[in-house]
């Protein structure tokens, strides 16, 4: 039989007709150019990428009668035994089908002989991974020292199941899947000598079915051939590899996109009537969006996308129609979509359900647009911290600081009437002298004023028989609290849980509750407290002796604490709100991108 598949017709010779292995090549060319050729190779990579043609080659190389040479001149008697498999020298075994520990031995025996006419005997194992683990391990020390007339070269797509001992003692190379550029250029050099006419949309497709692998693409491009003729239609490619085509692939897009979820439906129904199942269906509209993607983000999507260019164009119409976050939206529906595949007893009816998914969606929010609008609910709700601070205006503070004097018990105050006077805020009117309040510190705020209808407390005990507290503004403690994190920022988280029980003009008190004793114990450390210290009498402006205290303290700082919480949490009605909201807000978002929320 005269005819010979493309694959064997068209095999390389020489180390520059094999496809994109120039790591290897350039290697072995130098290894026999320097003589230092090694006595064991491991050729290790995907089907159809040139492992056993690389073996050859190199047997050719250190066999031709003009060499060793790294380009062997293929006319010579041994270089045409070599390509016609009539070698003595070179021995080719199958390790699939000799894969025991007898055979092993036998091999070894003949390696004691001289090759009959070449300089050296070369052994080719291909699949070598299939040998037994007795079969490795009688092998071991004859690839370590093997007689020198003698050179192994193993192969396998299987790396990971030879034993470390057998690829310690050979230099491994890895070939790399050939690119689809460099598979069309070698289909277009075939096409030119055996005057073929196919498109380069069809040969993209022939590339891109053998998935890197150069003999499966010669085997597909001879299939075709034999189907369609030396005219080869771009359509019966189509039928023939059972790809979806570009126009069919972006009819569907642009449907789900434009939210018609029927013509989407019909499309994809088309198309398994053509023959196409669920997975390749999925698989391909997964690409295609891949493709949309590209075309919204780069200046030069040629370069990335394995398509002609009328294909291109397609896809750019349907590009100009969404936004890279619908297309990202629709690309997570496939993924989750083709794992429910799987284990589906109706595929298509996956398939299908996806689809309409995609096409009810609906079109997703930037991440810019919705944390624009997070800061605009942000500013239209009131600010909590204004909230907490007191309404009464505040008198002015006088000039020359008075000194103060020991306070005393304040009376309650007078009955007053329903009908009170109101207060002027513009001219800040004083109080009426029937309402007395007690003296104020010159350098801190006027303290909230008590309930009209109730008697002022008793002075409460402290530690060490202090005065009666003062209750600190909300502006001085927030102070404190932002000067002592510029001084030291872990000392700031720690004052957050406290709070302030007594702020006099020589004292100040922060109290923490039972559950915050590691932020208490941690500011009661003298280096930290000291920190605290300096940081309260800066914004205070006066010396003060800094206290951490518990708030479950026997000596009376919890009833105050009680106190001062309800009233706290009765003004923070407006922050909570605001959380609320923004909990709403990221809750949508998470439903929209069906993601998880990492903390």
């Amino acid at each position: 039989m005269s005819y010979q598949v493309t694959a064997r017709k068209w095999r390389p010779q020489t180390f520059d007709d094999v496809v994109e292995q120039q790591h290897v090549t350039r290697t072995l060319k130098n290894a026999i150019r320097l003589n230092r050729v090694a006595h064991a190779y491991l050729f290790a990579g995907t089907r159809g990428v040139g492992k056993t043609t690389m073996a050859r080659v190199l047997a050719k190389a250190l066999n031709c009668e003009h060499g060793p040479t790294s380009d062997p001149c293929g006319t010579c008697s041994a270089c045409l035994e070599i390509t016609q498999g009539a070698s003595m020298d070179i021995v080719e075994i199958d390790g699939a089908s000799n894969r025991g520990i007898d055979e092993i031995r036998d091999l070894r025996e003949t390696l004691r002989y001289l090759p009959s006419r070449g300089r050296y005997k070369v052994y080719i194992i291909d699949e070598v991974h299939m040998l037994t683990k007795e079969a490795f391990n009688a092998l071991l020390k004859t690839l370590e020292e093997p007689p020198p007339h003698v050179v192994f070269i193993f192969a396998t797509t299987e790396l990971d199941k030879i034993p470390h001992t057998i690829i310690s003692r050979c230099q491994r190379f890895e070939f790399k899947r050939v690119s689809l550029s460099g598979i069309v250029s070698q289909l277009e050099h075939i096409i030119d000598s055996e005057g073929i006419s196919i498109s380069s949309t069809s040969l993209l497709r022939i590339a891109k079915a053998a998935e890197g692998s150069m003999r499966d693409a010669q085997s597909l491009f001879d299939q075709v051939v034999a189907y369609t003729g030396a005219e080869v239609d771009d359509r019966e490619v189509g039928h023939l590899l059972g790809s979806v085509g570009s126009e069919t692939l972006a009819q569907c897009l642009s449907a789900i996109i434009r939210q018609d979820a029927e013509t989407a439906l019909r499309t994809v129904d088309a198309l398994q009537d053509e023959g196409h199942d669920a997975v390749a269906i999925i698989r391909a509209l997964q690409e295609g969006l891949r493709h949309l993607i590209v075309l919204k983000t780069t200046d030069h999507p040629a370069d990335l996308i394995p398509l002609s260019e009328a294909d291109i164009d397609l896809l750019q119409q349907v590009a100009e129609s969404a936004s890279v976050e619908d297309i990202y939206g629709l690309f997570q529906v496939l993924v989750a979509s083709e794992q429910s595949l799987r284990g589906a007893g109706n595929p298509f009816l996956v398939l299908e359900m996806a689809v309409i998914r995609m096409a009810r969606i609906g079109r997703v929010s930037s991440l810019d647009s919705i944390l624009g609008v997070l800061q605009n609910l942000e500013k239209d709700l009131p600010n909590p911290a204004d909230a907490l601070r007191p309404m009464d205006p505040v008198p002015a503070l006088p000039s020359t600081p008075e000194p103060l004097a020991t306070p005393a018990p304040v009376p309650p105050p007078p009955a007053v009437p329903q009908q009170a006077a109101p207060v002027d805020h513009e001219n800040h009117e004083k109080p009426p002298r029937d309402r007395p309040r007690p003296p104020a510190s010159p350098l801190e705020p006027a303290a909230s004023p008590v309930p009209k209808a109730e008697p002022v407390p008793e002075p409460m005990p402290t530690l060490e028989s202090v005065p009666e507290p003062v209750a600190a503004p909300d502006d001085f403690w927030q102070a404190l609290q932002e000067n002592v994190t510029e001084r030291r920022p872990m000392l700031g988280g720690f004052l957050q849980p406290g709070q302030v029980l007594t702020h006099s003009e020589t004292e100040l008190i922060i109290g923490f509750a039972k559950g915050d004793d590691f932020f208490r114990s941690s500011l009661m450390d003298r280096e930290n407290l000291s920190v605290v210290q300096a940081a309260a009498e800066a914004v205070s402006g006066r010396s003060l002796e800094v206290k951490i205290v518990s708030l479950d303290d026997p000596k009376g700082h919890r009833n105050q604490t009680e106190v001062g919480s309800v009233e706290t949490s009765r003004n923070t009605s407006a922050h909570e709100a605001l959380q609320q909201r923004k909990r709403e807000v990221i809750q949508s978002v998470v439903d929209i991108f069906e993601g998880t929320i990492i903390t």
